[in-house]
């Protein structure tokens, strides 16, 4: 009875020594997974950010090609009306060119 007494007393002793290495596996299994948590939220929040600062410069972009395109197309009115305004003044040249003649 004593050597069933002292081999149950080592069972209980391993079986507690068991537990406590169970209990702090699982202790740093869970703060692992609070760390992968923690990291998946930050990178979202970046990727968040970084898709909010995409969007930024694309409208940015896209707003600059549009003054861009609205300026070129001023530009080539103006340029139209400069030819134009250049036939006429020819045009009245040659008429006081005539005249002179």
């Amino acid at each position: 009875i004593d050597g069933l007494r002292e081999r149950l007393a080592r069972a209980e002793e391993a079986l507690s020594n068991l537990r406590a290495t169970s209990d702090a596996s699982s202790t740093e299994l869970k703060q692992r997974c609070d760390d992968a948590d923690r990291e998946r939220a930050d990178e979202r929040e970046m990727r968040a950010r970084l898709d909010e600062r995409v969007s930024a410069l694309e409208l940015s972009t896209e707003a600059t090609q549009t003054r861009t395109t609205n300026a070129l197309d001023d530009l080539t009115r103006e340029h139209g009306f400069v030819l134009e305004w250049r036939a006429r003044a020819e045009e009245q040249i040659r008429g006081l060119q005539q005249v002179d003649a």
